[in-house]
């Protein structure tokens, strides 16, 4: 009976060992043992736990054979796992001229820091480095998806592979591969692993990390189009008067915005010479075309002179993207651009005459005004304080309700004007341009 029980106890603690190991995919160490000497009775033992149980460990003997020789071991963690606790017991016992030698380390690591510590113990002619292995999402690619254009980062790792919708996993480049942390081109590792970039179809791309076709998570990512390109320099609406803010930009691209895409538009000015801060952001649902299949951006806002720059992406998700995300440090800048000033409006009285006589009402004011070129001037008269109205035949104090457009009269000839009819007072003279800027 007793034989019996063992047996079966002995069946039941393999299966379960089994079904663990099977079942772990998302978190994963690899171990990389260099023996870089000899030593006598010359052992290592490095072993990996969780709080939920034992994972493993590597057992290595160092001599002349095997001096210089590297391995590597690979042992899934539990999912559920919250520490993993490492210990590294290295040693070599004293015989004639070979010395005792003692290496001992533990190591613990939260779940919240796996992947953000380096993991390297050397001694007793041991030289042993874990390679935490689980993806972390590029955050800004999560987020919004990837184009062909974009830059991915993903971490942390050792041996990376991707697979397209409808493809298989391929390897990729040795430029990109072997190692913890790394940053492609996504057309560019597409292109060198034989994929037709200008034909791609695929909506989806995975990627994953491991070693030795033993792999952890997969991270999926939406294959986007790329953000509009921009055809030409910005394109630039001075101020209006010049002492006003309201200067604005446009943008034009190469396409329309998809369904649910958005353009986000971060502006930076030059708040020093050659140096660009971050003004604000600013959106776009849709963009107007210029019938010869261009699309114009118009920023709505209103910007004071002086030089600017603006970065963009077009965007899927809701709401902004933080100034400070990395998906915009991977953006060029447009190249800069000035919001400029119309010339101010003066003006100037180069002659007055008095009446000839008593009641003649003959005096007058010649004015010269200068400004924008392209403009027209106005001016609006006052006479003791008082606002004046040409009625036709003569200045009669203003008792309208329409001052704005009423009290206002066009210049005669160009920049040049005169004011007749003038019987005797005190009179005041304001003059404006045709877009409503005045002279102050």
């Amino acid at each position: 009976m007793r034989k019996k029980r063992f047996k079966v106890l002995l069946s039941l603690a393999v299966f379960f060992y089994t079904g663990w190991v099977l079942g772990q995919k998302e978190y994963a160490y690899m171990v990389e043992t260099k023996i870089t000497g000899y030593l006598h009775a010359n052992n290592n033992s490095l072993s990996i736990g969780t709080d939920k149980g034992s994972v493993g460990g590597t057992n290595y003997m160092a001599t002349f054979s095997t001096q210089g020789k590297t391995y590597y071991d690979f042992f899934y963690l539990q999912d559920d796992f919250n520490k993993v606790t490492i210990n590294v017991n290295n040693y070599a016992i004293r015989l004639r001229t070979f010395p005792d030698c003692t290496y001992e380390r533990k190591r613990e690591i939260n779940r919240a820091d796996f992947g953000n510590l380096y993991l390297n113990f050397s001694g007793c002619s041991f030289s042993q480095q874990l390679y935490s292995l689980h993806t972390y999402d590029d955050e800004n690619a999560k987020n919004n998806g990837v184009c062909l254009d974009n830059s991915v980062t993903l971490k942390f790792g050792y041996h990376w592979r991707y697979k397209l919708e409808g493809g298989s996993w391929t390897d990729f480049p040795a430029e990109y591969n072997n190692r913890i942390i790394t940053t492609f081109n996504f057309k560019d590792l597409l292109a060198k692993t034989g994929v037709d970039v200008d034909n791609l179809s695929a909506k989806t791309v995975k990627f994953q990390t491991g070693f030795n076709n033993q792999y952890t998570n997969i991270v999926t990512y939406s294959i986007i189009a790329c953000a509009p390109k921009l055809v030409e320099d910005p394109s630039v609406k001075n101020t209006t008067c010049y002492y006003d803010s309201d200067g604005k930009f446009s943008l034009k691209v190469d396409r329309d915005l998809v369904n649910n895409e958005r353009l986000l538009v971060s502006i930076f000015f030059e708040s020093a010479p050659n140096i660009y801060s971050f003004y604000k952001q600013a959106e776009s649902s849709s963009l107007q075309s210029d019938g010869l299949g261009n699309f114009i951006y118009n920023y709505e806002g209103n910007l004071a002179p002086g030089n600017y720059k603006v970065k963009y992406q077009g965007y899927l998700g809701t709401g902004m993207i933080d100034k400070d995300d990395p998906s915009w440090t991977q953006l060029a800048f447009s190249n800069p651009f000035t919001i400029g000033t119309p010339t101010n409006v003066s003006f100037s009285i180069v002659n007055t005459a008095n009446e000839s006589c008593f009641k003649a009402n003959n005096g007058y004011i010649d004015i010269h005004a200068d400004g924008e070129d392209g403009r027209t001037y106005l001016y609006q008269l006052k006479k003791d304080g008082i606002v004046q109205f040409f009625n036709g035949t003569s200045w009669v104090n203003y008792t309208g309700s329409n001052e704005k457009t009423e009290t206002w009269f066009a210049f005669t000839n160009g920049k040049n004007t005169r004011v007749s009819k003038l019987n005797k007072g005190k009179y005041q003279i304001k003059v404006k341009d045709s877009q409503e800027c005045f002279a102050r």
